[in-house]
């Protein structure tokens, strides 16, 4: 499907329900949002995706947001793309900057964002089938691409670097330090952090995700998970046994340190 015809309406009848896509489905949500705002204009649109909080009642999908920026980009109107954009854009951060928590550098996590919003771009203004995924299923597409971009960066660094102990919450701070257990001695804290450093890169960075920073394995299912939480198996790509068994593995590791150093 073309981007023509994957974003194209009626002339004469701006309300009617959107071209269906051709490889996933919008929701009802999403279908409802499109032929409400479409005959809104430039600054009706801006306005309508204004509320960025899922839980307002004039809340809008982030998917009819697209389909309105595919819209304005088929029409060749810049300054409704641009605007449109700047909305997208804004409503990414906040689950770009959850999904990239375990990567402490700060630098590191602006330079993840900036690259996934830099391909969530290109490939907007590229079209093509992706597109409809991303009209479909935005938080996925992005939420992916975010695990994807992460697992770039760690190639091209050293494992060991990627994960240093630091709380995003207090970054002139190692984590262990900032555990807020009054019955860890100085000598506590300080056998933690050696045991953590005996651990091969990859069973320590499992370990202070799953332990440190509360990420899900990603067979854990309950009425407060927030499906959009990066999981484990998702950031190594690998399946529900391998993770378990690494977390065994590196708590048999500090076992087996604490009672050396006792």
């Amino acid at each position: 499907m073309t981007l023509q015809s994957a974003t194209r309406m009626s002339d004469t009848d701006e309300s009617r329900e959107p071209l269906p896509l051709d490889r996933y489905s919008r929701t009802d949500e999403t279908v409802a949002d499109i032929q409400a705002l479409a005959a809104l204009d430039n600054d009706g649109l801006i306005a309508a995706f204004g509320e960025a909080g899922e839980t307002a009642p004039n809340y809008r999908s982030t998917e009819a947001l697209v389909f309105f920026i595919l819209r304005a980009l088929d029409r060749q109107d810049d300054r409704a793309t641009n605007a449109l954009f700047k909305v997208l854009r804004a409503r990414c951060w906040p689950y770009l900057n959850k999904w990239v928590r375990g990567v402490s550098n700060v630098e590191d996590r602006m330079d993840i964002q900036g690259r996934v919003i830099e391909q969530m771009t290109i490939r907007l203004l590229k079209g093509g089938p992706e597109c409809d995924f991303l009209q479909a299923r935005f938080w996925r597409y992005l939420k992916l691409r975010t695990l994807s971009a992460i697992g770039e960066f760690k190639k091209l660094r050293s494992r060991e670097g990627l994960i240093d102990d630091l709380d995003p919450g207090d970054e002139s701070l190692p984590l262990i330090d900032q555990i807020q257990d009054t019955q860890l001695s100085p000598e506590a804290r300080l056998l933690i952090r050696d045991a953590l450093d005996t651990l091969p890169p990859e069973l320590r960075e499992t370990y202070l995700l799953r332990h440190f920073q509360g990420w899900r394995v990603g067979d854990e299912r309950n009425d407060e998970t927030d499906p959009n939480d990066p999981t484990l198996m998702e950031y190594f790509g690998i399946g529900r046994r391998a993770i378990h068994k690494r977390l065994t593995k590196a708590e048999a590791l500090l076992e087996r340190y604490r009672k050396d150093n006792e």
